[in-house]
């Protein structure tokens, strides 16, 4: 058995419907997984909209109060009956043999205790301009493994699952409501209008310091939807500055001896980091600017969350 959970806020009401679908026309049997949704402190109560109470007798709908995509996670999953919990976004869009998928790659690799998407399509419902599509639908998570990769190292390789679609053991999620409401863990993820994250990095970093393993594969599919006030350079700009930051400060949490390891930019790195993206914009001063602005953030976040 399964237990999905989903925690929003804010969210739009018909995306909202879409992912509830794609979450319950699954391939799979009924009776063999559960929903829960966790509304974290929303404008407008998640749980009386329409789209949630038309689907009252496949699912159930909470609230928490403290706000933090952790604390709203951390709440599902103390609801959560099944050994295994997904975790699905509120923008995410499951594919219908995705908890098909995921019961044979359990059975399959049994050392793997997280498990995440290894093809992401990002779905941009309002357009998006091509210099986007073209240079930044990575920081949207899109992804399109060939095959299923795993490992327990540190740091982040590129096969370790971000939160959308994250599928992880009970015992690493036990350990890691522990150490979090202990204070060890202190990332929140995102809380309000904040794009800072990491909560879902420090559950995969549990799992590689218990010896277990973490990866991604291809049989697992999703698609992860982009409106268009994301689409824009202030907003890419802040989001790598964010992710940058939280990463930081959650990985040396984790590892303090990783704290050594990041190191300012200096003049030449910063000529470098222009130069190569002078070269990505093949000339294009404004899309140079663009491009330049949004990785310079990643490098300020790192530099600006010393622990």
């Amino acid at each position: 058995m399964f237990s999905v959970v989903i925690c929003t806020y804010n969210p739009n009401g018909d995306l909202l419907q879409r992912v509830l679908d794609s979450v319950l026309g699954q391939d799979f049997p009924k009776d063999d997984y559960e929903l829960i949704l966790v509304d974290n402190r929303s404008a407008s109560p998640v749980c009386d909209m329409e789209a949630v109470k038309s689907r009252s007798a496949r699912l159930v709908c909470i609230t928490e109060q403290q706000q933090g995509l952790a604390f709203a996670r951390i709440a599902g999953v103390k609801l959560a009956k099944a050994g295994v919990v997904v975790f699905v976004d509120d923008d995410n869009i499951l594919e219908p043999g995705y908890l098909g998928a995921l019961k044979q790659l359990l059975e399959k690799h049994s050392e793997v205790a997280v498990w995440g998407p290894g093809h992401i399509e990002v779905e941009y419902p309002d357009g998006a301009p091509l210099w986007i599509r073209m240079h930044c639908a990575p920081l949207f998570q899109q992804k399109s493994k060939v095959y299923t990769q795993y490992g327990c190292v540190v740091g982040w390789p590129d096969y370790y699952p971000a939160g959308s679609g994250m599928v992880v053991k009970q015992e690493v999620l036990q350990e890691y409501i522990r150490q979090f409401q202990a204070g060890t863990l202190t990332a929140t993820g995102r809380k309000g209008q904040s794009l800072a994250s990491a909560e879902d990095s420090q559950i995969v970093w549990l799992a590689v310091k218990a010896g277990l393993a973490a990866g991604t594969s291809p049989s697992l599919q999703l698609k992860h939807v982009i409106p268009a006030k994301r689409l824009n350079r202030k907003y890419l700009s802040a989001l790598n500055f964010g992710i940058a930051g939280s990463y930081r400060m959650a990985l040396c949490e984790m590892f303090p001896e990783q704290k050594a390891s990041f190191v300012k930019q200096g003049l030449l790195q910063k000529f470098s980091l222009l130069l190569r993206t002078y070269i990505k914009s093949k000339g294009n001063p404004v899309l140079c600017y663009r491009l330049y602005s949004i990785e310079r953030a990643w490098f300020r976040g790192l530099e600006q969350s010393e622990p």
